[in-house]
């Protein structure tokens, strides 16, 4: 606890000692000075005892301007100064026993404050960061929420339009189809027969259009599984390879390690599927494609690289390239859907994905799923 009074006399007790003494010795002399001269002296005794009182009370006043006032002054324009220097200026105490023990406690107050500004000052800081980064946090919940409604509104327009455009369109094949057949049976004009040839071609454009549209739409409540990606992407390599060598361009795979995720087989497939496909048409004749599967970096679950040698994603396009129907392809060309499935798929199996920057020049899309859970895990009901 603090110490509210001195351990030893103070100022104020060593003053009144010596007045006492001073009082005391001038009137025992003044006493003895009386009773030892004669009658005719006492006048003179008696003025020199108001002149010596006099310089006594002099001599007193000087020693309290010298060891009272001048310290506490000088501690008064020191404290005066603190908030000018932000507090940095030391005190420091002068004069003898409470002037001196003041100063000390000022200095002491002095430095607490200049440690808790400190402190405050990393706490404002600390705080600052946390803001920001919780910000951040809030922003791309912000934008994961909007693009997962637009993902759900999209689904449904596409399921209300692909069911009322894929009745029309399968009359429209199979009435085409037969016509062709009937065609070539009677020997008609072979530009006829293109003619027709190309009306179903382009009515199964727009089925496979409408089943992606189907597809995005739906969500498969298929029991999920593990299920080897390494598997998956060699068989997605060998439904491609007539695409890639018909475009010059070289796909391989290459495995890093077991890559076994937890999911719907038929959904990643398809999601490998679509990646590789982007891909391969990304690529210009001469380029590659590669494929890396393997174990996270971070041990957390598994992971698909799909690099090419591509132009690339510029960067104010990777924020929309999974959009619903967003296509960097010519009109006719691309539906801008694959992305979009895509993404809806790895989100429907708790995975992300991203798209960066490659190695090899072009674009990666760096595809990451969750293993599949523990013995222990999986029997919690």
């Amino acid at each position: 606890m603090p110490r509210l009074l001195p351990s030893r006399p103070g100022i104020s007790l060593k003053i009144s000692a010596m007045v006492s003494l001073m009082i005391v010795g001038q009137m025992l002399l003044l006493s003895w000075l009386l009773e030892n001269i004669g009658s005719e002296f006492h006048t003179a005794v008696i003025l020199g005892f108001v002149v010596g009182a006099l310089a006594a009370g002099l001599i007193l006043g000087a020693a309290l301007d010298w060891l009272v006032t001048r310290p506490l002054l000088n501690l008064v324009q020191q404290v005066r100064r603190l908030q000018e220097s932000g507090y940095q200026d030391p005190i420091t105490p002068s004069g003898m026993d409470e002037p001196r023990e003041l100063g000390e406690a000022l200095e002491r107050l002095r430095q607490l404050v200049v440690e808790r500004e400190a402190e405050l000052r990393t706490l404002n800081q600390e705080l600052e960061v946390r803001v920001q980064a919780r910000t951040a946090e809030l922003r791309q919940a912000q934008s994961q929420l909007i693009r997962a409604e637009k993902l759900a509104s999209v689904g449904k327009l596409a399921g209300g339009v692909a069911h009322e455009v894929n009745n029309p369109t399968g009359v429209i094949l199979a009435r085409s189809s037969y016509l062709v057949s009937v065609a070539d049976d009677e020997g008609m004009d072979p530009d006829v027969i293109e003619d027709l040839e190309v009306i179903v071609s382009q009515a199964q454009r727009i089925r496979t259009i409408t089943g992606d549209l189907l597809s995005f739409a739906r969500r498969s409540d298929a029991e999920r599984a593990p299920v080897e990606l390494g598997e998956i992407c060699e068989l997605t390599r060998n439904l491609l390879r007539h695409a890639a060598v018909k475009a010059g361009v070289t796909v391989s795979v290459q495995a890093a390690g077991p890559a076994v995720a937890h999911g719907q087989r038929d959904a990643l497939e398809q999601v490998v599927f679509n990646l590789l496909k982007n891909a391969v048409e990304a690529t210009p004749r001469g380029g590659q494609v590669q494929l890396l599967v393997g174990p996270a970096q971070d041990g957390q679950g598994v992971q698909v690289l799909v690099d090419d040698s591509g132009t690339g994603v510029s960067g104010e396009l990777q924020s929309s390239i999974f959009d619903p129907f967003f296509t960097t392809k010519p009109v006719g060309q691309g539906t801008g859907l694959g992305l979009s499935l895509v993404y809806g798929i790895v989100e429907d199996h708790q995975g992300t994905i991203q798209v960066m920057g490659s190695p090899l020049g072009g674009a990666r899309f760096q595809l990451r799923l969750p293993s599949p859970p523990s013995s222990s895990e999986a029997s919690v009901p």
